[in-house]
């Protein structure tokens, strides 16, 4: 009959969650192994720099140490907030966990060569890539600014997802045009926002993109090269939470299992990020780099 879903079409969509959320457990448990066997390990070698850097760059460095705290300090109270006054999990609380999960992969942009360094004047204890297993072998590694990029996916990243949801919201509300016209034009925004930071990191040498795939990006060949797919991908990371968090934010709750999932699909989305980014196309234009942006 009209209307009627199929049997097969509600059993797959059945399946779908706790597939999900199944995949997200082993997402868990394989980050968990990199992390437990690092730390107790001490850390691993961190990348030693003798060269002085210009006081700006200094500046860009100390700023991204202190910054990206207080940002994360304030979403986290602000997360805090809304478990306390629902009693439960809320939105906020799952878009952190979610994140929070996927950070492991950010190490995963060297794994075939230094795609990506970050300043070495950051405070870090080199990264966990070869911990991971089945990783030993994993490229030259890409040690973790600790003061900046855990505050990154626990602060920024979910602050960013909660106003994307919002703006897609409000956006749709008052205009009353189609929400996939209005979720185009929030992620069309999300890439300038996402671009602009980007390129006032690299001007002030909080980090660098030492190889890319020079058909695709801008000022390659330079030392301030960034590939424009990076820009595109890494936005659509930044709005693909936002967009489900809209979708489904009416309809379900943040349930134990429904987070999971979220881990699930996130992982694997940032997973095909990083082998598009820094696999698949190749790194066929190296830039001359200063010694402090060497990974």
């Amino acid at each position: 009959m009209a209307g009627q879903v199929a049997p097969s079409t509600v059993q797959r969509r059945g399946l779908l969650l706790p597939t999900l959320a199944a995949v997200g457990a082993g997402f868990v448990a394989f980050q968990a192994w990199g992390y437990l066997t690092w730390a107790i390990d001490g850390g691993s070698t961190r990348f030693e720099v003798d060269a002085t850097i210009p006081a700006s760059i200094r500046h860009g460095v100390l700023l991204g140490e202190i910054l990206m705290p207080l940002v994360a300090l304030g979403w986290l109270g602000y997360v805090v907030r809304t478990v306390l006054r629902e009693r439960s999990t809320t939105w906020p609380l799952a878009l952190t966990v979610v994140w929070g999960l996927t950070y492991w992969q950010e190490s995963l942009a060297n794994v075939t060569g230094p795609r990506f360094a970050y300043n070495a004047h950051f405070a870090d204890l080199g990264d966990w890539t070869t911990y991971l297993p089945f990783m030993a072998d994993s490229g030259p590694g890409l040690p973790q600014p600790l003061m900046m990029e855990p505050a990154v996916f626990l602060g920024l990243l979910p602050l960013v997802s909660w106003t994307v949801s919002v703006a897609i919201r409000r956006l749709r509300d008052r205009t009353g045009w189609n929400p996939w016209l209005v979720a185009g034009v929030v992620y069309v925004c999300v890439l300038i926002v996402e671009f602009g930071a980007e390129m006032r990191s690299i001007s002030q040498g909080v980090h660098a993109y030492p190889e890319v795939f020079g058909a695709l990006s801008i000022r390659d060949g330079a030392t301030d090269q960034f590939p424009l797919y990076e820009n595109w991908l890494l936005g659509l990371m930044w709005f693909l939470p936002g967009l489900a968090l809209f979708l489904l934010r009416d309809v379900a709750r943040p349930s134990p299992s429904l987070v999971m999932a979220g881990v699930g699909a996130l992982n694997i989305a940032f997973l095909l990020y990083n082998l598009v980014a820094f696999v698949w196309l190749p790194a066929d234009t190296v830039a001359p780099v200063p010694a402090w942006l060497q990974p």
